[in-house]
């Protein structure tokens, strides 16, 4: 269960939001819809603008805050102020009220990522061979720590880097051995 598994399992709760409470105006259900589809596997929240949820759903700005109003009221949501790390507000951050069952599944989707981010490191330490100095291994506990987006993004750098760890050893054993094919016995 991966983080596509983490983003349905937050998409079927809010498909589910309508049933559990049948006042919800179908505004406010649409609306949480956007928001869940917006929810950011990494922060665990979303911070999407009105006028996001505004273009998202084709609901006017007006009865995007009215539905927000709503979906807070009825406890299916919280919000804060988002602020800069100079303390300053810019933005609503959005957290989805998930039950139980989705924090279950939210769990083990995080478990299987950080599963795969392990696995991803123990393959990078393999690589590496015997280069298991300090900087290898700081860099694999950091690969255990990445999200599978994150990962996906340093694949390429890691494979590139495996490439010149390979060429920067084969000339290392040509200098000591001198080109390959005219080492001693040949």
């Amino acid at each position: 269960m991966g983080s596509a598994n983490v983003k349905g399992a937050v998409m079927r709760w809010a498909f589910r939001q309508p049933r559990l409470h049948p006042r919800l105006s179908p505004n406010a259900a649409h609306v949480l819809l956007a928001l869940a589809d917006r929810w950011n596997v990494d922060e665990g929240a979303a911070w999407p603008s009105v006028q996001d949820l505004h273009e998202r759903t084709n609901v006017p700005v007006r009865t995007v805050k009215l539905a927000t109003q709503e979906l807070e009221l009825r406890g299916i949501i919280g919000k804060r102020a988002r602020v800069s790390a100079a303390g300053r507000k810019f933005g609503i951050v959005y957290e989805l009220a998930f039950d139980s069952e989705v924090e279950s599944d939210l769990e083990s989707a995080f478990y299987y990522a950080k599963t795969q981010a392990s696995d991803e490191a123990e393959a990078f330490e393999e690589a590496f061979g015997e280069q298991r100095d300090l900087g290898a291994r700081d860099l694999a506990d950091r690969l255990r720590e990445m999200t599978p987006e994150q990962l996906k993004k340093v694949r390429p750098a890691l494979a590139e880097a495996r490439d010149q760890t390979y060429v920067a050893s084969l000339k290392v054993l040509a200098a000591a051995f001198g080109p390959f094919g005219e080492g001693p016995g040949r």
